[in-house]
C-alpha cells in the first residue's frame, strides 16, 4: 500500500472529475491535501501563490486538466472549446511554474500531469494533451537531477464523468473501438497517479503513461 504520511499535496481542479478522486485517495493514504479550483488563470495562479506561501512545503503537485467532450464538428461551440483549451494550457504551465519554484527550493518533489484526453478525434483538446506531454518530457529531463520527478497520466474514457445525453451516445459508440471494450473505472486512473506521486517511482521521469484501454495500440 502506497503511503503519503507527512507529505503535502496540491491538486489543481481537485474539486471535479478524476481530480476529486485523486485528491480523496491522497488524503486517505495520509497526505495533507490542498485543492485549487480552476477559475480564471490569473485568479487561479494568485490562489496557488496564496496557498503555497513563501515558506510552505510542497511534496506532490497533481496538475489536472479536465478534458472537453465536444466533437470538432460542433461549430457553434467550437470557438468556446478552443478558447477554453488554450486557457487551460496557459493555466497548466503557470501552475507548474509556481509549484516547481517551491520544489526546487526544498530539493524534492513529485509532479503528475493528468491530461483528461478522451480520443484523438477531439482535435482542439489534442493541442492541450500534446502540450502536456511535451512539457512533461522537457521538464522531466531537466529537473530529475534535482530530485524532482515529473510524469503524466493520459486517460481516455472514464466512467462517472458528467456527459450530456448526446455525448454519452457518441462515447458509447467509441467504446466499441476500444480493445478493452469499456471505459476506465476511476480507480484505474487513480492508481498510476498515486504510484507516480510516490517515492516508489524514483527512477521514472518524463513519461506520459496512457491509461486508455488499448486505444493507442
Amino acid at each position: 500500500m502506497i503511503g503519503f504520511k507527512n507529505k503535502t499535496a496540491l491538486v489543481l481542479n481537485g474539486n471535479v472529475g478524476i481530480g476529486r478522486k485523486i485528491a480523496s485517495a491522497l488524503q486517505k493514504n495520509g497526505a495533507t491535501v490542498r485543492i485549487i479550483r480552476n477559475i480564471e488563470p490569473d485568479d487561479t495562479i494568485e490562489e496557488i501563490k496564496k496557498v503555497l506561501g513563501k515558506k510552505s512545503a510542497l511534496d506532490i503537485f497533481i496538475n489536472y486538466l479536465p478534458g472537453s467532450t465536444q466533437r470538432p464538428d460542433a461549430a457553434k461551440r467550437g470557438l468556446a472549446v478552443e478558447t477554453r483549451n488554450k486557457r487551460n494550457c496557459t493555466l497548466f504551465e503557470a501552475a507548474l511554474e509556481e509549484s516547481l519554484a517551491v520544489m526546487r527550493r526544498q530539493g524534492f518533489g513529485r509532479v503528475v500531469n493528468v491530461a483528461d484526453c478522451l480520443v484523438a478525434e477531439y482535435v482542439d483538446y489534442m493541442y492541450v494533451r500534446n502540450t502536456v506531454i511535451a512539457v512533461t518530457k522537457t521538464f522531466g529531463r531537466r529537473l530529475c537531477k534535482e530530485n524532482i520527478y515529473i510524469n503524466a497520466v493520459i486517460p481516455c474514457l472514464i466512467e462517472g464523468q458528467d456527459y450530456s445525453l448526446a455525448e454519452k451516445k457518441y462515447l458509447d459508440e467509441l467504446c466499441l473501438n476500444l480493445p478493452a471494450g469499456r471505459p476506465a473505472r476511476m480507480e484505474e486512473i487513480v492508481a498510476p497517479v498515486l504510484f507516480l506521486a510516490s517515492e516508489d517511482s524514483g527512477y521514472i521521469f518524463g513519461q506520459a503513461i496512457k491509461v486508455d484501454g488499448g486505444l493507442g495500440i
